[in-house]
């Protein structure tokens, strides 16, 4: 589990980095993040990062331990790695770093193991049903459910999310909400019941109109509050 979730990581580096923008103006936000594993039919949680987004520059730290810190400079196109405990401190430039993921695709392309080949290029069977609003991604890797909820009803949400939670076979199961037409306290209201209903998680539709392009962190800000009070959980 250990190698894949440092390949996941790399992928998100190759899918990430190559087209980087100069710094983003847009407003400070965070994002917490919680790795799990699911070998041998038991979820349990081996990872756990905050990533800080403040100023143009991100901030990354590792909670679990070894603790680590990494620093993007997008506009310098310089990264930090930076490790306490052994007071240790890696500069990383990023076109070194974009040599090194593209030599990196390039065996994982060629890899005999058929997990990396997917990491390297990942390819979905994609069935969206518009009737019920519902998009599966499958693949051999991975197998999700997207069921998009965009009903104003509270109780209607929780009653689809639920249905599709039932009939997913144990896939997980991420639920649309459509925050764009309600106010912050209904889509506090959903996420709790999706949340109930046994999803794994949800997803904001759409950033766009619920920050105004961009230019409003408010409306995240007031969920944020309600729904994750405490990223370090």
């Amino acid at each position: 589990m250990k190698a894949q979730v440092v390949a996941a990581m790399l992928l998100a580096v190759i899918l990430g980095l190559d087209g980087a923008p100069a710094a983003a103006k847009g407003e400070d936000f965070r994002i917490a993040t919680r790795l799990y594993s699911g070998e041998d039919g038991e979820e349990s949680q081996i990872g756990e990062t905050l990533t800080l987004f403040r100023a143009g520059t991100v901030y990354d730290f590792v909670l679990n331990r070894p603790r680590a810190v990494t620093i993007f400079e997008p506009e310098a196109r310089r990264i930090f790695v930076l490790e306490p405990s052994r007071r240790l401190k890696v500069r990383v430039e990023h076109d070194e770093l974009l040599r090194f993921v593209a030599q990196l695709n390039v065996q994982a392309r060629r890899s005999s193991q058929p997990f990396l080949r997917f990491l390297a290029h990942p390819a979905f069977d994609q069935q969206y049903d518009e009737l019920s609003g519902r998009l599966s991604l499958r693949s051999e890797w991975l197998d999700t459910v997207l069921p998009m909820a965009y009903d104003k009803d509270t109780a209607v949400v929780q009653r689809q999310a639920m249905r599709v939670v039932s009939e997913a076979q144990g896939r997980p199961v991420i639920v649309g909400v459509g925050a764009w037409q309600v106010a912050p306290e209904s889509a506090v209201n959903k996420i709790r019941a999706i949340r109930r209903s046994g999803a794994r998680g949800f997803c904001l539709f759409s950033y766009d109109a619920i920050t105004q392009n961009g230019a409003s962190e408010t409306y995240l800000q007031q969920i944020e509050r309600e729904v994750n009070p405490n990223p370090f959980g």
